[in-house]
């Protein structure tokens, strides 16, 4: 197995999984993030040259602005187990600094947003369930402290989400994915 092909699989499988979560397009007020499609913000397609209207973002699309803002380079694309789709959606659902922040946190080493030796020491010598389980941790801890913005509304579903992920055979549909490459 190449690893560029295994890589594009963990790609596809996780960013799959993050547009069925998001669900389509969404125009809430009450939204900080504004008009959303596949989770992806205006601001966030725009910033990448995104000119349609968002209801017209296709998946497609969606997935290369993914790849762009949040795969490409990134300490969860770098990461070789499970806990990479929870870095993964937490880079998404945080901003990539906040969610280095929270994964230090989550691993007791200084919080500075910086991956350093330091940082990757610590993930290496870390067993992935306590990892992924010190990141849900950290996850909620974040949703509770940002919840006041949004009137509590969406905590739920977040929790929901995070805690749905933890039951996904993630080396199992990455395998499937690679069998379709």
């Amino acid at each position: 197995m190449g690893l560029d092909k295994y890589q594009e699989a963990r790609f596809q499988a996780y960013t799959d999984e993050v547009i069925r979560i998001e669900g389509g397009y969404v125009n809430d007020p009450h939204d900080p993030g504004g008009e959303t499609k596949y989770g992806i913000t205006k601001r966030l397609a725009e910033s990448y040259g995104y000119k349609k209207p968002m209801i017209n973002m296709t998946k497609d699309e969606a997935k290369e602005l993914y790849r762009k803002a949040f795969w490409i380079g990134s300490l969860a694309s770098n990461i070789m187990h499970d806990a990479a789709f929870n870095l993964y959606l937490l880079s998404i659902h945080s901003g990539n600094k906040q969610a280095v922040l929270i994964l230090q946190r989550a691993i007791g080493v200084k919080d500075d947003g910086v991956v350093g030796p330091n940082t990757l020491n610590a993930i290496s010598n870390v067993s992935e369930s306590l990892l992924i389980e010190a990141l849900c941790y950290r996850t909620l801890d974040f949703y509770v402290i940002i919840s006041p913005k949004t009137q509590y509304r969406y905590i739920q579903g977040w929790r929901n989400r995070l805690l749905a992920s933890r039951r996904i055979n993630w080396k199992e549909r990455i395998n499937e994915y690679e069998r379709l490459l």
